[in-house]
């Protein structure tokens, strides 16, 4: 097989791509289908040398660089139990990751939850599993302590901040530019301290009025132990954990007890990992608290395994998101990331794409046209490409929650996401972490026109109620968030005298029924989205938004023939993370015009009052995505006042 080794200890070029033998399962061993290998520092570390003396982390020549992969088990040696063959799983502090095989000790491999997405569980081996064993055995924090987190925007680091948090622990961390200390805040740091413009070490005792914290979490090292030693209450300990600035090579022990008979240890977390129950029970915490929106991890980088030594040359550099690099890379985004080195290039002379799974996100809750449109297009793609495409529904932020699972993700071509004009939008009018550039508009799948509706039953009958009550007290309109196509046309209206207020529902079916219930005067929705509302006559049209009245709906007047020239028609397209193999994005786009082409897809369009261009393929969307882009942003900006 071919593989990322070393012959000799040094710099970067020294990793090549090697012919090496598969491994077999010895006893007591699983072979794992690798599908990432984290990068991290201490693959740094064995590369250069520095742990040639080491007997923790041995370093025979030649060897396969990575201490870390996730994967597929796909047979078992001799005595294993607890596994099967096809069982997800990660593992960490087994040498031999960045290649597309690698046989571990089966005692060593946790399972992977489905909730949890295997560049996820992979991220949360060596950097999650330290930042646990330091919160939860070096020192266990618990209430009422403090703790200093270095590099607080780093890989580590922000782990370490939202540990520290669920246990009680009070959190002071030190970042180096604005945006950095920005990442740590995020993640819940009480206090951070931007250690280029000040003393840390002052700024730790002014926070403290003189105490220091309980536990300093230095993976600085040279450049900054002496002072975090000092940084510490009496009696407390400091946990040197790695070497950025070069590492520690002595501490003098009368150091220590001049600071206040404080402790200094440089663990390995190998030890902190001796059993199968010790490594299974943090592993088990840190997936629950990811499943459950607890702790938070984002990729901030993939590279092909042939470009190995790019990924060490980035990570030396400095140039991910940290204080300065440690133990692992992340990301340019104010959330935390690490760097994997992705194998599908290796798998893909092997396998067919695609070979399993593909999850597709949803952005919105059940019930909505994001998840109908999902939930259809699924179905049908199933059936060409011969695997299931799950649908998972992650709302929020409106939309952004569902956008950061995809880019917190890998470019595997093993996700893919439903994205709304309404999440588009947000480039418009708000400062996104995201953009064109880190998404691959596969197709565009739908274009509906956008309406007011208001409930049969009410007042407001007509646009012309509308318009006429707005101009004398404030009317609620029903919207899907903040920075929206919705809130894009309220503000249009607001601008011309109107009195609206924009009121965000982030579930479909509470947006759909708020003027029914009277949370809400006038909806801002699809008219096929709310067809069985329009079908049974509890909520009707008034104005459509668009050039033209819309066919289905003769009676309901255009904006545009009432002198409004607004026209922002609701699209959705299917979207894929930036950095995928362009191979895989062609099967996905193929698949969809197969979709957009069946008879069953026409169907539903024609019941959603879509309008006859609504699909286009990959290069089209991409240049229509542009054009109304800018129209939003012009929609947005408000007219200049008279003179």
């Amino acid at each position: 097989m071919k593989a990322i080794a070393i012959a000799a200890f040094g710099g970067p070029e020294n990793l090549q791509l090697m012919e090496m033998p598969k491994p077999a399962p010895r006893a007591g061993e699983a072979l794992v289908k690798l599908e990432y290998a984290g990068v991290n520092f201490i693959d740094i570390y064995m590369r250069s040398g520095r742990y040639a003396k080491s007997s923790t982390y041995k370093t025979p020549l030649p060897m396969i660089i990575g201490m870390e992969g996730g994967g597929t088990v796909v047979a078992l040696g001799d005595g294993v139990s607890g596994l099967k063959e096809g069982d997800r799983v990660a593992y960490c502090i087994v040498r031999g990751s960045y290649a597309p095989f690698a046989a571990v000790p089966a005692w060593k491999l946790v399972k992977v939850p489905a909730e949890v997405p295997m560049a996820i569980a992979t991220t949360l081996m060596l950097q999650g599993l330290t930042a646990h064993y330091m919160t939860h055995s070096a020192f266990q924090l618990a209430p009422g302590d403090s703790c200093l987190v270095h590099a607080g925007a780093g890989g580590v680091g922000q782990l370490l901040i939202q540990l520290a948090k669920l246990r009680g622990a009070t959190v002071l961390a030190t970042a180096g530019s604005p945006e950095k200390a920005d990442i740590a805040r995020e993640r819940g740091a009480d206090h951070v301290i931007r250690y280029r413009d000040t003393d840390f070490r002052e700024e730790v005792m002014k926070i403290t009025a003189g105490q220091g914290v309980n536990v300093v979490y230095d993976a600085v090292g040279k450049d900054t132990i002496a002072a975090s030693i000092r940084s510490l209450k009496k009696r407390g300990l400091c946990i040197n954990y790695g070497g950025a600035s070069g590492l520690v090579e002595s501490v003098n022990p009368l150091e220590l007890g001049e600071a206040g008979s404080v402790f200094f240890t440089r663990p390995h977390l190998a030890d902190y990992l001796q059993t199968a129950e010790e490594l299974g029970s943090r592993a088990a915490d840190l997936f629950a608290a990811h499943a459950a929106g607890r702790l938070r991890v984002t990729i901030d980088r993939e590279f092909p395994l042939e470009r190995a030594a790019e990924a060490h040359r980035y990570i030396e550099s400095g140039k991910t998101k940290m204080h300065v690099a440690h133990s692992i890379k992340w990301p340019v985004r104010a959330v935390t990331a690490l760097l994997l080195v992705s194998l599908s290039w290796l798998a893909s002379a092997q396998e067919k794409y695609p070979s399993r799974p593909i999850e597709f996100i949803v952005p919105w809750g059940p019930g909505g046209g994001a998840d109908q449109l999902a939930r259809k297009a699924a179905k049908l793609m199933e059936e060409d490409l011969k695997v299931s495409l799950p649908v998972v529904n992650s709302p929020g932020a409106t939309g952004n929650t569902g956008m950061a699972k995809l880019l917190a993700g890998a470019a595997d071509g093993y996700s893919i996401s439903i994205m709304t004009w309404d999440t588009y939008a947000l480039l418009a009018t708000s400062n996104t972490r995201w953009g064109l550039k880190d998404i691959i508009p596969v197709a565009l799948m739908i274009k509906q026109p956008s309406s007011f509706l208001t409930a049969t039953n009410g007042n407001l009958k007509t646009w012309a109620d509308v318009e006429r009550e707005a101009r004398k007290q404030p009317l609620k309109v029903a919207v899907t968030g903040f920075g929206s196509p919705d809130e894009i046309t309220v503000n249009f209206f607001i601008a011309r005298g109107l009195k609206l207020i924009s009121v965000p529902f982030a579930n479909p079916g509470e947006r759909y029924t708020a003027v029914l219930g009277g949370h809400a005067d006038v909806l801002y929705e699809q008219i096929g989205d709310v067809r069985s509302f329009v079908d049974s006559k509890q909520i009707q049209p008034i104005i459509v938004f668009a050039d033209k009245r819309f066919s289905a709906f003769p009676e309901v007047p255009a904006s545009k023939e009432l002198g409004y020239d607004i026209t922002l028609p609701q699209r959705r397209a299917v979207i894929m993370k930036a950095g995928t193999d362009p191979q895989k994005v062609k099967v996905i786009a193929a698949a969809l015009a197969k979709v957009a082409a069946s008879p069953e897809y026409k169907a539903y369009l024609k019941e959603q009052y879509a309008t006859d261009d609504s699909y286009f393929g990959t290069e089209e969307s991409l240049k229509i995505m542009e054009e109304e882009l800018a129209q939003m942003k012009r929609m947005s900006t408000p007219p200049a006042p008279p003179k």
